[in-house]
């Protein structure tokens, strides 16, 4: 995931494996051997002129609570309302997702707990480069009833797209142009 901390707080859609979901809650699950690498001394910054006697969980204004998951890993699970975005650790910090859509065999706790290095967030097709749009152009199957047929890497969602595609297709046989992926980039630009 892009180090984008305000679109973290906001539970944007993601990817996972491929498949599309949400984020859901205001939380960050971190390693407990993680947390414990630095919390000294983010206490001792947040709070300079504080003596710390007892658990740093009890003094840290993020803590939540602990996590478990089947193999017994342990989390320390921070409130995200209450970090700033360089708190975040964008290679270890994890981020709870719906399962709902993930096959049965991936609906553990250890599966609703991602990684951070593990998500994609899906593109706007209005945002996409020319270059972008002519890779996507080559990925999906223009005029196909199939929404499978407009899978892309990008993670655009297929309904938009493929409503996209259609009225292309309608624009391409207007204006007696031929299909390419120059033509496809230029009308999207033009109409998203």
């Amino acid at each position: 995931m892009k180090k984008d901390f305000e679109l973290l707080k906001s539970s944007p859609d993601v990817i996972v494996k491929g498949i599309r979901t949400k984020v859901f809650g205001d939380f960050i699950a971190r390693p407990y051997w993680n947390y414990m690498d630095d919390i000294w001394e983010y206490l001792k910054k947040r709070f300079p002129d504080t003596e710390f006697d007892g658990e740093a969980w009890d003094m840290d204004p993020r803590f939540e609570r602990f996590e478990y998951d089947e193999l017994g890993e342990q989390y320390i699970v921070l409130n995200l309302g209450s970090m700033n975005a360089d708190e975040v650790d964008w290679g270890h910090d994890y981020v709870f997702v719906d399962t709902s859509e993930f096959p049965s065999y991936e609906q553990w706790t250890m599966d609703k707990m991602r990684c951070l290095t593990e998500i994609d967030v899906p593109h706007d097709i209005c945002r996409l480069s020319e270059e972008q749009l002519k890779k996507l152009r080559g990925e999906i199957c223009v005029g196909s009833c199939y929404l499978a047929d407009y899978n892309n890497s990008m993670f655009i969602d297929r309904s938009i797209l493929s409503d996209y595609a259609d009225s292309y297709l309608e624009y391409l046989d207007d204006e007696q142009r031929a299909d390419t992926q120059e033509e496809f980039a230029c009308y999207i630009k033009g109409v998203a």
